[in-house]
């Protein structure tokens, strides 16, 4: 338990401990509902679109892994696959954030969408 110096007594002590948790516990989640609304923006809004695709972000790619992205790319039956993946994995990250569904587990989701 924290302990403020400039309390009187122990149970206004808990009292200001027990409100400042209860702050970070607003903040945090007020940070995961606007990036889950993001994520769900995201994933709609390439719905919407309709012709949205990832191969120019693949082809483009740098980096140690830029061979691999760009193969990716050219490949046209793998961006059928991968369009609607990264869709669909920006929408239920974005649920899942914005819902507080499996929190505790949702960042291990992420590294299979």
């Amino acid at each position: 338990m924290k302990y403020c110096y400039f309390c009187l007594s122990k149970q206004f002590k808990f009292k200001l401990y027990h409100e400042g948790l209860e702050l970070e516990k607003l903040i945090i989640t007020l940070f995961r509902v606007a990036i889950g609304w993001h994520f769900l923006y995201e994933g709609f809004s390439k719905i919407i679109a309709g012709n949205w695709s990832a191969e120019g972000y693949l082809a483009n790619a740098t980096g140690p892994f830029a061979g691999f992205y760009q193969w990716m790319a050219s490949s046209e039956g793998l961006m059928k696959i991968i369009d609607p993946v990264n869709m669909a994995g920006l929408i239920l990250i974005g649920l899942g954030l914005f819902l507080g569904l499996f929190i505790r587990y949702h960042p291990f989701q992420v590294l299979f969408c």
